[in-house]
C-alpha cells in the first residue's frame, strides 16, 4: 500500500488483512459467528430504523387526529422499537469489539513473529531501517486502532448503504415530483428531494476531503511527536541514578521541554483542522436537516400532503442524506485509521523484503564435525543507509578457533572485533566470506551491556532466556555464589523476588551474564568486553571461573584490558587499517 491521497487503498488493505486474520486464526468458527453476528445486527438495525421510519407517520398521524387509543398504541409500538434498537445496537457493539480483540491478538502475533522469525527482521529493521520508528507502538497502539477503526468503520458504512437502498425509494415516492415553468415549459423533476440529498451530500463530501485534507500528515507528525516525547521521558526511570550522579536534570528538563513544545505546536495545528471540520460536519447536518420541511413545506401548505406524510418525507430524507454522509461523519476516523494501516503496512513490508538488498550477502556459516572454528576470506560491511554502501569493517580476515585454547582478540575501536562475534554468532549478514562451526558444539556470547528484562523473578533472570525450569534452584544459587552475588555482598538470593532488574549496576549486569553462562556451560564462551564494569578483583574471579575447565569452556575474549591476557594462551590483533592485510597471532604461553 503506498502512501495514497485516497483512503481507499487503506481500505482495501483492511479487508486484506481482515482475510488472512479469518483463514489463518485458530479461532475461525468463532471469528466467522462474530462477523456474522455483527452484519445480522446491522441488518436488524436498518430494519428498526424502517419501522421506526413508518411509526413515525402513524404517531404523527395520532397526534394531527387527537385521538387517545391510537396515541397510546403507537407509543407501545415505540417502546418496542426503542427496546430493539437498544438490543441491536449493544449487540453490534459487544460483537465488533469481540472480533477486534481476537483480530488484534492474531495480528500482534503475526507481526511479532515476523519480526522474530530465523530472518531476525528485528535486526535487520533495527540496523537499516532508519525511518521505521516506535515498533512497540505499532504492535501495540497501531493494530489497536487499525482493528477497531476498520470493523466500526466497514459496519456503518454497510449500515449507510443498506439504509439508503431502503430509503432512497421510499423517499423518491413520498417526496414527490418537483414541478416548474421555465421559457415557457413546464419541466418535471421526479424524486428531486433524492437529487437534492445527492448533490448536497457530494458537495459537503468534497468540502470536507479540502478542509480536513492536511489531517493526514499532520496526523503522521502527531504519532512522531509523540513517540519522541515518550522516548525523552524514559531515561528518568531506567537512569535516574546516572542522571542524578551526572547533574544532568537540566539537560533533560530542556529536552523534554523541547518535546512537549514540538507536541504542543503541532496538535495545535492539528487542533485548528478538527475544528474547521467539525464546524463544517455540525453546520451541514444541521442546516440539511431543515431542507426536506423547506422543500415539501409547499405540498403540504397547499394541502397536498397531511402532516403525517410531511414527516415521512422528513425522515426518510434525513435516513437518505445521512447514509449519503458516511465519509463527512466519518472522515476524522479515516485519516486516524489511514495512518495506522500505513504504519502497519511499513512494518510488514519491511518484515517481507530483502533488506541486504544494497549490500554483499555472502556470508555463509556451515556446520562441520571438526571441532575448530574457521573463518576464510571474511569481510565485513556496515549496513545501508547507517553508512556509505558498501562500507568494509573487516577486510579478507582468515582465523582459525582451536578448542581448549583461550583466545583474545586485540584491535583498535571500530575494527571489528564484536561485529566478528556477531557474523560467528550467525547474526551480522552483510559481507562475504565463510565461518565453519562445530555442528555438535554449544556457542553463547556474552555481550558487554546484557539483556535484563525488568519483571522477572530472579531465577528467570539467571535463566534468560530459557524456560526457569530448565534449571534447579542450586544450580542458580551456586552460579549467584560463583559470580561473587550472594548474601554477603548484599545481593538478594531470594529467586522468586522480583523487581526492575534494569536498575541494576553495570558490574552486577556482568556478574549475572557470566552466572548464565555458568548455567548453560557452552564448549564455545564468546567474552565481548564482557569485564568492562568491573573491577581487577572481581575480575579476576569470573575470569578464573570460566577458563578453569579448558576443555569443557574455550573462551575468546575481546577485551582492551591487558590483564586478561593471562587467562589466554594466544592473542590475535586485527589490522588497523581497512586494507586486505594478514591477522597477526603470538602466543602468551
Amino acid at each position: 500500500m503506498s502512501a495514497s491521497k485516497n483512503e481507499f487503498s487503506a481500505v482495501r488493505y483492511g479487508f486484506t488483512q481482515l482475510a488472512a486474520y479469518l483463514k489463518n486464526t485458530d479461532k475461525k468458527w468463532t471469528s466467522w459467528l462474530l462477523l456474522l453476528t455483527m452484519l445480522l445486527s446491522v441488518l436488524a438495525i436498518v430494519g428498526l430504523f424502517v419501522a421506526f421510519s413508518w411509526w413515525y407517520t402513524g404517531f404523527w398521524a395520532a397526534l394531527t387526529a387527537k385521538t387517545l387509543i391510537p396515541f397510546l398504541w403507537s407509543m407501545g409500538e415505540f417502546a418496542v422499537i426503542l427496546g430493539g434498537m437498544v438490543s441491536a445496537f449493544s449487540l453490534k457493539n459487544f460483537v465488533t469489539n469481540r472480533l477486534a480483540n481476537l483480530w488484534r491478538h492474531w495480528l500482534s502475533n503475526d507481526l511479532s513473529t515476523k519480526l522474530l522469525d530465523e530472518h531476525k527482521n528485528f535486526l535487520h529493521i533495527e540496523r537499516s531501517a532508519s525511518n521505521l520508528d516506535n515498533l512497540h507502538q505499532r504492535i501495540q497502539e497501531d493494530v489497536k486502532k487499525f482493528v477497531s477503526h476498520f470493523l466500526h468503520l466497514t459496519s456503518d458504512f454497510i449500515r449507510s448503504a443498506l439504509s439508503l437502498g431502503i430509503f432512497i425509494g421510499t423517499l423518491w415516492v413520498v417526496g414527490g415530483a418537483f414541478t416548474f415553468t421555465a421559457l415557457g415549459l413546464t419541466i418535471v423533476i421526479p424524486g428531486y428531494l433524492v437529487w437534492v440529498a445527492l448533490i448536497s451530500a457530494m458537495t459537503a463530501s468534497f468540502l470536507t476531503h479540502i478542509i480536513g485534507k492536511p489531517l493526514s500528515s499532520l496526523r503522521k507528525q502527531e504519532e512522531r511527536a509523540e513517540a519522541e516525547f515518550r522516548n525523552s521521558i524514559t531515561p528518568l526511570q531506567d537512569d535516574a541514578e546516572n542522571i542524578a550522579e551526572e547533574r544532568a536534570e537540566e539537560y533533560y528538563r530542556a529536552t523534554i521541554s523541547h518535546r512537549i513544545k514540538e507536541v504542543s505546536e503541532i496538535t495545535k495545528k492539528s487542533i485548528a483542522v478538527q475544528t474547521r471540520v467539525v464546524a463544517f460536519q455540525n453546520g451541514y447536518l444541521h442546516a440539511s436537516s431543515i431542507i426536506p420541511y423547506v422543500l415539501a413545506a409547499p405540498l403540504y401548505f397547499t394541502g397536498l400532503i397531511e402532516l403525517a406524510q410531511l414527516m415521512q418525507v422528513a425522515t426518510a430524507f434525513s435516513q437518505v442524506n445521512s447514509s449519503l454522509s458516511w465519509f463527512v461523519e466519518s472522515y476524522p476516523t479515516l485519516i486516524n485509521y489511514r495512518t495506522r494501516a500505513l504504519r502497519i503496512h511499513e512494518l510488514s513490508q519491511q518484515c517481507d523484503m530483502d533488506h541486504t538488498h544494497s549490500l554483499r550477502n555472502n556470508i555463509r556459516v556451515e556446520e562441520r564435525p571438526k571441532d575448530t572454528i574457521k573463518v576464510k576470506g571474511l569481510t565485513l560491511l556496515r549496513p545501508y543507509p547507517r553508512a556509505d554502501k558498501d562500507e568494509p569493517i573487516l577486510t579478507a580476515l582468515n582465523l582459525t578457533l582451536n578448542p581448549g585454547e583461550h583466545t583474545v582478540i586485540k584491535a583498535h575501536s571500530g575494527l571489528g572485533k564484536s561485529t566478528l562475534f556477531k557474523a560467528i554468532a550467525g547474526t551480522w549478514f552483510y559481507g562475504e566470506g565463510r565461518i565453519k562451526i562445530p555442528s555438535d558444539k554449544t556457542r553463547y556470547i556474552v555481550p558487554q551491556y546484557p539483556t535484563m528484562p525488568s519483571g522477572t523473578t530472579l531465577k528467570e533472570l539467571l535463566t534468560y532466556p530459557e524456560e526457569a525450569a530448565t534449571y534447579s534452584d542450586d544450580d542458580c544459587l551456586d552460579a549467584l555464589e560463583k559470580v561473587g552475588l550472594n548474601e554477603n555482598n548484599k545481593f538478594s538470593t531470594n529467586l522468586e523476588e522480583r523487581r526492575n532488574w534494569r536498575k541494576l549496576s553495570g558490574g552486577e549486569r556482568q556478574r549475572i551474564s557470566f552466572a548464565r553462562a555458568w548455567l548453560k556451560k557452552p564448549n564455545w564462551l564468546f567474552l565481548d568486553e564482557a569485564t568492562s564494569a568491573l573491577d581487577e578483583e572481581n575480575e579476576t574471579l569470573l575470569y578464573k571461573l570460566v577458563t578453569s575447565r579448558p576443555q569443557e569452556m574455550t573462551v575468546v575474549s575481546i577485551a582492551h584490558r591487558s590483564t586478561v591476557n593471562f587467562f589466554h594462551q594466544r592473542i590475535f590483533e586485527l589490522a588497523p587499517n581497512k586494507k586486505q592485510e594478514p591477522v597477526t597471532s603470538s602466543s602468551l604461553s
